[in-house]
């Protein structure tokens, strides 16, 4: 005769590892961040278009010893970090709000810091294809030269950029509706 008794494993007593669970939600947040091309377009591909033409089909002048080209780097990396921030955090938040997504992530076992950690890696992520993609560009077609040293301070730089604007996207996603996340975004 078979008992009744069942067998607990260890892995299942375990407490869940907080750093995985932020990874898999980052490793998610930026998986559903690519399946929406909109927010591609609008975060990667708008600042690489502007930078095309402004820096580099209109960009032959120069502003003392620095070329255009190389002046729209940082000018169009800032703007690309902004509208990842904002659109990916804000958009997001508001609209995660408005489907009562939001009060699902609260009633299951994941912390709640692993929502907005997932949101401000997935801006990272975006802000750095971004800037990368803009220094690229502008070393093979817009004659830059960079020194490497100065090229990974940029880099930096902007990536810690991300933070301010992830952070007043969390306040425009908690404040405005979301019809009107978009349009608040577009105002700053």
């Amino acid at each position: 005769m078979a008992s009744g008794s069942a067998v607990i494993s260890p892995a299942a007593i375990m407490a869940p590892n907080p750093i995985r669970i932020c990874f898999k939600e980052s490793k998610y947040e930026f998986l559903k961040a690519l399946r929406f091309p909109i927010y591609f377009v609008s975060t990667v591909i708008v600042p690489l278009m502007f930078y095309v033409l402004f820096g580099l089909v209109m960009g032959r002048q120069s502003i003392g010893s620095v070329t255009a080209a190389a002046y729209l780097i940082p000018a169009y990396g800032t703007f690309g970090v902004m509208g990842a921030s904002l659109f990916g955090t804000a958009a997001g938040l508001a609209g995660d709000r408005g489907m009562g997504w939001l009060v699902v992530k609260k009633a299951s076992p994941m912390p709640t810091y692993a929502y907005f950690l997932a949101k401000l890696v997935m801006s990272m992520i975006f802000s750095t294809i971004d800037v990368l993609m803009l220094l690229v560009l502008g070393v093979a077609f817009g004659g830059v030269h960079i020194a490497p040293i100065a090229a990974m301070k940029l880099v930096l730089t902007l990536i810690c950029g991300t933070v301010p604007f992830y952070s007043m996207g969390l306040a425009i996603g908690y404040f405005a509706t979301p019809t009107s996340a978009r349009a608040v975004i577009n105002l700053f």
